[in-house]
């Protein structure tokens, strides 16, 4: 249900400005009020922040799942030697692009993190095997 994390931003939202309609009377100080409108504008965006980012993890778990069956798929007739013909490959083939399609897009930021964070574990071990030198420790 997509659609339920974008209601509950719009309801957060409609009652955070009810709430902070209601305290722009006299007895409450500049600073409560602030206070309570950056509150009520965080609540309200953590909301739709949550929502997207849940579906983006559903839509990534789907694929991380539909590319765990076909690995299985491809294992299992290894082992029982029925993935040797043409045919079969094509359909391999065939299942690997309808997964491939379906993919949710990543930004380029989040590959070139990803990239990092392979190069520097990849640095890491072969400066703990003795392979490259190790670097110089910052103090």
């Amino acid at each position: 249900m997509p659609w339920l994390g974008g209601a509950t931003a719009v309801l957060s939202a409609i009652t955070a400005t009810e709430i902070f309609t209601s305290l722009q009377n006299e007895e409450f100080s500049i600073t409560a009020r602030v206070l309570v409108g950056v509150v009520m504008v965080l609540a309200t965006a953590i909301t739709a922040l949550q929502a997207w980012t849940g579906s983006r993890i559903k839509a990534l778990n789907d694929q991380a799942n539909a590319f765990h069956k076909l690995h299985r798929k491809i294992q299992r007739d290894i082992e029982t030697h029925a993935a040797g013909s043409e045919t079969y490959v094509n359909d391999v083939e065939t299942e690997l692009r309808g997964i491939m399609a379906s993919m949710v897009s990543v930004s380029n930021a989040a590959w070139d993190h990803a990239k990092a964070d392979v190069i520097l574990e990849r640095d890491t071990e072969l400066e703990r095997l003795g392979v490259i030198p190790r670097r110089p420790t910052k103090s």
